[in-house]
């Protein structure tokens, strides 16, 4: 798995002491898929740790169809840098 940084990218809202911040927003961690979400969330989690990028895990279900998806609506880039999204 690689994770690309743009030159020039910048740490949005300075909150997170300079360093950039990415939201993965998926289903949770417990329902269908177990294996692979854990798979996916431990690569993703590595990969952050370390290029020094804090790591926000959004549980939201499908993007239209849970009450849970609200969630989505709460994140915007002035909380962070950048979306993951499975």
């Amino acid at each position: 798995m690689g994770l690309t940084i743009r030159q020039g990218w910048r740490a949005g809202s300075g909150q997170s002491g300079g360093r950039p911040t990415v939201a993965f927003f998926a289903p949770a961690l417990g329902a269908g898929l177990y294996y692979q979400k854990w798979r996916i969330w431990g690569g993703i989690a590595r990969v952050c740790r370390e290029r020094g990028i804090n790591l926000l895990y959004v549980a939201g279900g499908q993007s239209d169809s849970t009450p849970a998806a609200a969630l989505y609506q709460l994140v915007d880039d002035r909380l962070v840098d950048g979306i993951l999204s499975w």
